[in-house]
This record gives structure tokens, sequence and C-alpha cells, in this order.
């Protein structure tokens, strides 16, 4: 209908108008879809699935009690607009449509799996609290991330500057196909990522550029390198990475290991390993 809706629904699947004001609803349902001159705000019982899902002028929140949010088609106004998804219980993922938002705030549980990897999203700012969880994005244009702590990095590729702000480090390296990678087509800027920034199963730092803290411009390679073949990765990966000025590259070694092959950079590293040794090959 149009005007204000404020009721309870249950249902397998809904779709919502409102023409001249905003929808607010509490539900039980699979599936929801709609369109509201105004705001949109959801709170579901369990997992849901936003379809063509649109709010011309105001913000959409969608909230569940337990489950994840599904996304396959989700917009408010690309200048302005807000788009905050909370799922305590589950995930954010991407089946479907392209998000468009000003800024899209993901609240989620660090066992959640973050991936909207789309490449028609188009999204300004991305604010996180998801813990560790490890966040994948495909983005349109400029991505500016804001975590509200340290920060995993699946795969994130944007078509423009792509800025990260945390407190706390940036990994780029859980385990993905083809490699995890933080990655934009004309700069990275890291400036505000307070902590380390580490590369870890084949993570790269993809871009013309790239911007480091100057109060911390450690890159740290490999993690704690617990064998021959993780030191052989991490050395690859150092000689792999873009000129990046005043980074300094370091591999920490986390156990006793004999060298398969000789060690060969092709810019200044720091190797160390407290206590251990490394044997060299004959």
């Amino acid at each position: 209908p149009d005007g204000d809706a404020a009721v309870d629904l249950t249902a397998t699947s809904a779709i919502l108008n409102a023409g001249t004001g905003t929808i607010d609803l509490d539900l039980a349902v699979a599936t929801v879809g709609g369109t509201a001159a105004g705001g949109i705000t959801l709170s579901n019982s369990g997992a849901i699935t936003l379809s063509s899902l649109q709010s011309t002028a105001g913000d959409i929140t969608v909230s569940t009690a337990t489950g994840g949010i599904a996304l396959a088609g989700v917009a408010v106004n690309a200048a302005t607009g807000v788009i905050l998804l909370q799922a305590p219980a589950g995930g954010v993922t991407q089946p479907g449509g392209a998000v468009t938002a000003a800024v899209l705030e993901i609240v989620a549980p660090t066992a959640a799996t973050i991936d909207l990897s789309n490449a028609g999203n188009l999204v300004g700012t991305l604010q996180t609290s998801i813990g560790s969880a490890a966040l994948s994005m495909a983005n349109a244009g400029a991505l500016s991330i804001v975590a509200d702590a340290g920060l995993t990095v699946a795969r994130v590729i944007a078509q423009g500057n792509v800025a990260v702000s945390t407190p706390g480090s940036l990994v780029i390296g859980p385990p993905t196909s083809p490699f995890p990678v933080l990655q934009s087509t004309t700069q990275l800027d890291l400036r505000e990522v307070d902590g380390t920034v580490t590369l870890i199963n084949g993570g790269q730092l993809v871009a013309p550029s790239v911007l480091l803290n100057p109060s911390n411009p450690v890159i740290d390679v490999g993690g704690s390198v617990q064998s021959t073949t993780g030191l052989n990765q991490a050395v690859a990966a150092i000689n792999a990475l873009p000129a990046i000025a005043g980074a300094i590259y370091q591999i920490t070694v986390g156990a006793n290991l004999t060298l398969s092959q000789p060690l060969v950079f092709n810019r200044g590293a720091a190797l160390s390993g407290p206590g251990c040794t490394l044997t060299g090959t004959s």
C-alpha cells in the first residue's frame, strides 16, 4: 500500500511498496523485495534474501535474529543513501544483483562469510564490524573501507582508488581461488592502517601506487613461516610486490628450516627468526 506501513508479516516471500512513505516491518519471510520513497526498516526472524529492494530517497536497514542476509539487488541513492545490514548470527552474501549505496555498513560475527563479489556494485564507503571474518568484494568505482577493528581481506577489487582505515592490522591472505588480493586500478591508500600489513597464503597488493602509514610502513610476508616451502613463497611474494616507497619488507621464520634453494631478493628485506636456525643448501 501507499504511505507508511508498520505491520507484522509471515510469508514465504513478500513484495512491499510504499509510494509516498516508509516501510517498517517485523517479518518472518524467506525473500522480500519492493520499493519505498522513504526509508525501509526490516527485522526478520531468520535468514532472508533481499530481491530488488529499493529506497529512492531514504535508507535501508535489515536485521536478522538468526541466519544470514543474501543480496539480489539492493539500492539506495548512490550519493546519500545508507544500507545497514545486521546479521549477528550469519553472514552477508550476494547470489544476485548489484548493491548501490553511498555507505554500506555490515555487522556480522567473526565466523561469517562476507562475500559481495558482483562487479556491478557501486558503493562509496564500506563500514565493517565483522571481527576476523574475511571480506570479499568487487566495486565498479572507488571504495573506502572503514573497519572498527583489524581487517582480513580475501579478495577486494575496485575500479578506482581503494582506501583502508583500521585501528588494527590488515591481513591479505585467507586461502581463495585464484589468490587473495587487495586490488585497485589506480591507488591503494593504506595510510590509515594503524597495525601491520600482512600477506599470507600468496596474498598480494596490486595497484600502480601503494601508500603506507609512514609511522608503521611494515609489510610482513608469510606470517610466521613454518616450512621451507612457505619461506620460498614469502621471498617470491616480496619480489612480486609493486614498488612501494618507504616500505619495510619483513619475513619472520617460526621454525628451524633447511633451505631448498638460495634466497634471492630483488629489494631490501628483513629476515628474522628469534631462536630459529636456517641451514643452507648444499
